[in-house]
């Protein structure tokens, strides 16, 4: 009788405990919904992707009463172009400014974020101003950070046939110094960039990610390698000088290329330089086109697939894909990193071709045959062996095309969701499946769409986007949006759903089929309700959240101390280093700070962290040296500047006394120099020392 009081006790205590956090849960999440500003004329943000020269290309294949099958390797890639977005903080007045691409014959964007002006997140565009425009070439991606350490962020612009590269001024101008700092484009096109000091010699380096010739597709459905071009790494030697390594260094060594190709070029979508294993080095992720390429199992070469190159922590790596288990074909696209599942374990997140597509050109085209199933968009969930394996996508498949993807807390419930946008113009239709995708987590790795927080907003359905960024534009604690796109469908174009496949997307999935089939399988017939008139200049979407769920948060912005303390080993940006923040009572949540992903763009490099309904919670940084430091206590609402303390809290070869007072005399520095007030070095202080003590337990 007493074990059965006490059993209904604690029942009752458990449905209690239900509906009291079922009543705070209802109080503090509420959906975030989100709200393009871009429409109302006092933003300031005026942008229209304009088509590259390849487009009349396309235009005249799709006037074509008739299409075969046979014609489609001759049509062109991505004929309005593929722009891209960079968000960073250009004239270091403490909020985050837009670097967007364009074509040739328009200026590339450069808004300048008036909200320390003005109180409130409104654009000016100082391109041309600044000295970035590059009018006469057709952008696609861009990158920023301090390659010089000298305090303000440097520019670097991808496209076809060009790199481009500005040194900050620190006058809110550029200075095109391509020609002298050693980099040279010989003719490719790339997509897009990353930065991060491979070495560990506080300079970061520049990756680019080259494709194929966009003015065909043969190069992706009938012959690897012949049009694709290799990667190339630059090493930054000082002074604003860079080296081109990508030989020595092994970035163009791909595992699992069959004898004679093993620095064979490929199509890469993205790149991205993160410490995934937090060692203390910054190791390189690659997402690879398969295209319609017969793949190794089906006779082929397995020609598109997720790598991952390991550093040496020298600078030297190797593809470790295939041990990594994500040597995978598909039509991989961008990248995004986090820990989904809330084990401190780095996890990363690509965007595929998707299932409704592969499913309309595999029935209706007898020549593309598709080997691999696998064209679904995934996450993956990294072990502590340092292989990941796929996380499951059974709740939200059939997916739907990706090309840009950001992971962000944007409700600040304290862990990791994901956003992802896509679609594609592939000539003989035009693909609409990804009306923006939203994916709530619910702390242990499983997703669901978010649907009624973009419901108010822009409709994606009709937006092609490539490029996907975010940042907290406003400054309010909360995470927001920019989304680009090559091309727009106006509303009277007639999208029409995908037949359905059993999935939640079945009701968004739409395409336009600019031809239809007919009665001979290899010929198509074009689709007469179909217009050129649909097709309009692309657009730029700058969605802020609602912040309005009671969700606390902090926020961690780093410097690298290198050239400011006799230590500092770090660059200034801090790139390539990774954040840990706990929340009291709470679950770790893991932030890398990436130079340079997601698709031809930069999400800001600020560390925004969800406090859900606790007050305070404690930041680790892993710094790309691999030094550890710590600081407690940090409440909910706070900016915090974490510098660089270049001497480590689990370094095994100090007693605490040495650790204190390198530590302090380290702090000195850092406010002789202006870097921390002598409160905030205080804090620091009297954290690490702490820090010290838990770790020498």
């Amino acid at each position: 009788m007493y074990i059965k009081q006490n059993l209904l006790q604690v029942k009752l205590w458990l449905i209690s405990v239900t509906i009291f956090f079922g009543i705070v849960s209802s109080v503090h999440c509420e959906g975030i919904i989100f709200n393009d500003i871009v429409p109302d004329e006092d933003s300031g943000i005026v942008y229209e992707r304009i088509a590259s020269d390849r487009n009349e290309k396309a235009i005249a294949i799709r006037k074509r009463k008739v299409m075969t099958w046979g014609k489609l390797p001759s049509a062109p890639i991505n004929p309005r172009g593929a722009p891209g977005v960079t968000l960073f903080d250009y004239d270091n007045d403490g909020d985050l400014d837009l670097y967007v691409t364009n074509g040739p014959g328009r200026n590339n964007s450069l808004f300048s974020n008036q909200l320390k002006e003005d109180g409130t997140p409104t654009f000016v565009d100082t391109a041309s101003l600044a000295g970035v425009g590059l009018q006469d070439f057709d952008s696609i991606g861009s990158v920023a950070g301090d390659i010089d350490n000298d305090g303000d962020k440097d520019l670097f612009v991808v496209g076809d046939k060009h790199y481009t590269l500005f040194r900050n001024n620190g006058d809110e101008t550029f200075s095109d110094i391509t020609e002298s700092s050693g980099i040279s484009n010989p003719g490719f096109l790339a997509q897009s960039a990353t930065m991060g000091d491979i070495n560990g010699d506080g300079l970061i380096d520049i990756f680019v990610a080259n494709a194929t010739n966009y003015g065909h597709q043969f190069g992706i459905m009938m012959s690897p390698f012949a049009f694709d071009q290799p990667n190339l790494l630059f090493i930054n030697k000082g002074n604003n000088t860079f080296d081109d390594a990508s030989l020595s260094s092994g970035v163009q060594t791909h595992a699992g290329f069959p004898d004679g190709k093993e620095n064979a070029p490929a199509v890469t979508h993205a790149c991205a330089f993160v410490d995934y294993d937090m060692d203390g080095d910054v190791d390189l992720f690659l997402a690879d086109d398969q295209g319609s390429i017969p793949t190794a199992a089906a006779g082929g070469v397995d020609h598109g697939v997720l790598h991952l190159f390991k550093n040496n922590g020298s600078g030297v790596f190797k593809d470790i894909a295939d041990i990594a288990n994500i040597a995978i074909p598909g039509n991989w696209m961008g990248l995004s990193f986090g820990d989904f599942n809330g084990d401190s374990i780095m996890d990363f997140f690509a965007t595929n071709i998707g299932n409704y597509i592969e499913e309309y050109l595999t029935f209706h085209n007898p020549m593309m045959d598709l080997p691999n199933p696998l064209r679904s968009t995934i996450w993956f969930l990294g072990s502590a062996d340092g292989t990941f394996t796929d996380g499951g996508f059974e709740a939200m498949k059939p997916t739907a095309f990706g090309w840009g993807t950001s992971c962000l807390d944007y409700d600040n419930d304290g862990d990791t969701d994901i956003v992802y946008h896509g679609g594609i113009d592939f000539s003989v239709m035009i693909d609409a499946s990804n009306p923006g995708i939203l994916l709530e987590n619910d702390g242990f790795a499983n997703f669901a769409q978010d649907v009624a927080a973009f419901a108010g907003s822009t409709n994606h359905t009709r937006r092609d986007v490539k490029a996907v960024a975010v940042g907290d534009i406003n400054n309010d604690g909360f995470i927001d949006i920019v989304t680009v796109s090559n091309f727009d469908l106006d509303e009277s174009a007639p999208l029409e759903l995908y037949p359905p496949m059993g999935g939640v997307l079945d009701p968004t999935a739409f395409f336009i089929p600019v031809f239809r089939p007919t009665g001979n399988p290899y010929i198509l017939r074009r689709n007469e309700e179909f217009k050129e008139s649909h097709i309009k200049n692309g657009s730029i979407s700058v969605e802020l959240s609602s912040a309005d769920n009671g969700n606390g948060w902090v926020n961690i912005d780093l410097i690298g101390t290198i050239g400011i303390t006799a230590e500092g080993k770090v660059n200034r940006d801090g790139i390539g280093a990774v954040v840990t923040f706990t929340p009291e009572n709470g679950v770790p949540v893991i932030k890398p700070i990436v130079a340079g992903c997601s698709h031809a763009s930069q999400d800001s490099i600020s560390a925004n962290f969800g406090l859900g309904t606790e007050l305070t919670g404690t930041v680790d940084v892993l710094w790309p040296c691999g030094v550890r430091n710590r600081l407690h206590d940090v409440k909910n609402g706070t900016r915090v500047l974490f510098p660089e303390i270049p001497v480590s809290i689990d370094d095994p070869t100090l007693s605490a006394e040495e650790y204190n007072n390198r530590v302090t005399l380290i702090l000195e520095e850092l406010v002789q120099k202006g870097i921390v007030t002598g409160d905030e070095a205080d804090k620091f202080l009297t954290s690490a020392k702490l820090a010290f003590a838990e770790e020498h337990i």
